[in-house]
Order: C-alpha cells, then sequence, then structure tokens
C-alpha cells in the first residue's frame, strides 16, 4: 500500500513573512526602475502578487513601505559585514577590517541609491 505525505502546510506566520520578502522585493525590483513618484501602490501589489488591501494592511502608505525597506537594507549590509570579517583570520589587522567594511559599503550604497534618491526628492 502506497502512503502519500503531504507535504506540511506553512504556518500563517511563515506565510506572512513570505508575503513580507515578495512586497519588499518587488518594491526593490520597481525603485530601480522607476523613481518614487512613479510608482503606484497598485504598481507593488501587482509585482508582488498580492492584494492593494493586503499591502494597505502591511503598510500605510509608500513611505512606511520604503521605510522597512531601507530597513532591511540595513540587516542586509550588517550580515554581509560580519560574513565578510567571519571570513578573514581572527588575526586580521585594522587595515584588512576597514577595507572589508568599505566594500560592504559600496555594494550596500549602490543598493540604498534609489531609495536616497527618493528620500532626497521629498
Amino acid at each position: 500500500m502506497f502512503r502519500f505525505r503531504m507535504k506540511p502546510k506553512p504556518t500563517r506566520q511563515a506565510r506572512s513573512q513570505e508575503t513580507l520578502k515578495r512586497i519588499l522585493d518587488a518594491c526593490d525590483s520597481l525603485l530601480k526602475q522607476k523613481t518614487f513618484e512613479q510608482i503606484t501602490m497598485q504598481d507593488i501589489a501587482s509585482k508582488a502578487g498580492v492584494s492593494v488591501g493586503n499591502l494597505y494592511n502591511r503598510f500605510e502608505d509608500r513611505g512606511a513601505l520604503i521605510e522597512h525597506l531601507l530597513l532591511r537594507y540595513q540587516e542586509q549590509f550588517l550580515d554581509e559585514f560580519m560574513r565578510a570579517l567571519a571570513r578573514r583570520p581572527p588575526s586580521a589587522d585594522l587595515a584588512q577590517k576597514l577595507l572589508i567594511l568599505a566594500q560592504c559599503l559600496q555594494a550596500s550604497i549602490a543598493n540604498l541609491r534609489p531609495a536616497f534618491l527618493m528620500l532626497a526628492s521629498r
């Protein structure tokens, strides 16, 4: 007799985190293509595959969404910096650590550029 095992259904929290990731990914992608003023909540919702209502349940407006995206960039920067430091021997001198920091900052600034441009236009 064959028994089929069904994959466990993702928890509500896991689905919520995945939806948030899709929303932030969509916003990030759109900011690399258009200016903040050109992006609507409908654009973000469509690209993320969620309803506009779902988007507004999570974020009051585009500004709140951008703030969350900036926090995500900050977390990514810190994670990358810590991984880069971990790849170096513990004896790495300060100059090597500063070089790692500069390289991580350079990569992060490239990601943050659209968001900074949006903030500057306010």
